[in-house]
C-alpha cells in the first residue's frame, strides 16, 4: 500500500483491493479480515502470485521477482566478476 502511495499516478485508495495468491486481504484500501494460517501457506508455496487492483481501468501489467535466500546469496558469491 504504501508503494502505491507515493507513486505518482491519480490512485484512488477506496477503489483498491490486493489479494495473495487468491486470498483478498485488502478491500477499499483498507485491510479485511482474512484466515493468517492460509496466507502464510500461501507464501510458502514455490510460487506467490500478488494481485492489486487499483479499481481505475483495465490496463494491467506484470513483474517478476525472487526471494534471495541465505543459500542464493552464498551459492553465488562464488563466483567472481
Amino acid at each position: 500500500m504504501m508503494a502505491i502511495g507515493n507513486s505518482d499516478s491519480n490512485i484512488k485508495e477506496d477503489k483498491i483491493k490486493i489479494f495473495i495468491n487468491d486470498i483478498q486481504i485488502v478491500e477499499e484500501g483498507k485491510s479485511i479480515p482474512f484466515n493468517p494460517t492460509s496466507v502464510i501457506a500461501a507464501l510458502t508455496k514455490s510460487e506467490v502470485e500478488i494481485l492489486v487492483d487499483l479499481g481505475i481501468g483495465n490496463g494491467d501489467g506484470c513483474a517478476w521477482g525472487s526471494d534471495l535466500t541465505e543459500e542464493y546469496v552464498v551459492f553465488n558469491s562464488a563466483y567472481r566478476t
